[in-house]
């Protein structure tokens, strides 16, 4: 389901290329909108209930557990790029030195993000940048915590598929990120794990 405006859009586009002769070729990205999001005109708005029931089935959404402080769940999206993880794994979560981990050397030392889920900001570069970044840092998962209460599929674009990115990438709404931070900063490294 779109916007009717951009549905608009879209029937004139595909006249046009009918006109020319040519194929027009679109890209859709699947949204994962909290429960509670109000139908009030926001990123979620468009989304109906039998829409949240077919991206819930896709298999690159699922359940992020923490077991740091309690056990809380939130909901994600995996990247288009990235490896891919076994239900069963678990990390130590950790937050990035700078929230955006646009550097390698923002991200912090190889040593104490080894093996390490990082927790990040959206914003101030590209996601696949922080990826690469984390991935040269020695960490085997990027948290991305979006700005809004929504997750997306990140880099569905052919450019950021192409580039090699070997660690898992996730984005989770900014309120769960929130949450994560908050269990970081009281007990150093909880554990998390994903589900699908």
């Amino acid at each position: 389901m779109i916007p009717m405006d951009d549905g608009h859009r879209l029937i004139e586009a595909l006249k046009l290329t009918s006109l020319r002769n040519k194929d027009l070729r679109g890209r859709f990205v699947p949204i994962n909108c909290g429960q509670t999001q109000n139908d009030d005109g926001s990123y979620c708005g468009p989304v109906r209930e039998t829409d949240r029931k077919f991206i819930s089935k896709l298999n690159y959404d699922g359940t992020l557990t923490s077991l740091g402080i309690g056990v809380q769940s939130f909901d994600y999206v995996q990247a288009e790029f990235g490896g891919w993880f076994e239900n069963e794994d678990e990390w130590h979560l950790v937050k990035a030195q700078d929230d955006y981990c646009c550097s390698v050397e923002s991200c912090g030392t190889k040593d104490h993000l080894q093996g390490m889920a990082v927790l990040v900001a959206r914003g101030k570069c590209d996601f696949a940048t922080k990826a690469e970044n984390l991935m040269e840092s020695n960490a085997t998962m990027m948290v991305l915590a979006n700005t809004n209460d929504t997750a997306f599929r990140m880099g569905a674009e052919p450019e950021y598929r192409e580039r090699k990115i070997n660690i898992v990438a996730i984005m989770i709404p900014d309120e769960a990120g929130k949450k994560l931070e908050s269990a970081i900063l009281k007990k150093n490294a909880p554990i998390i794990s994903l589900q699908r």
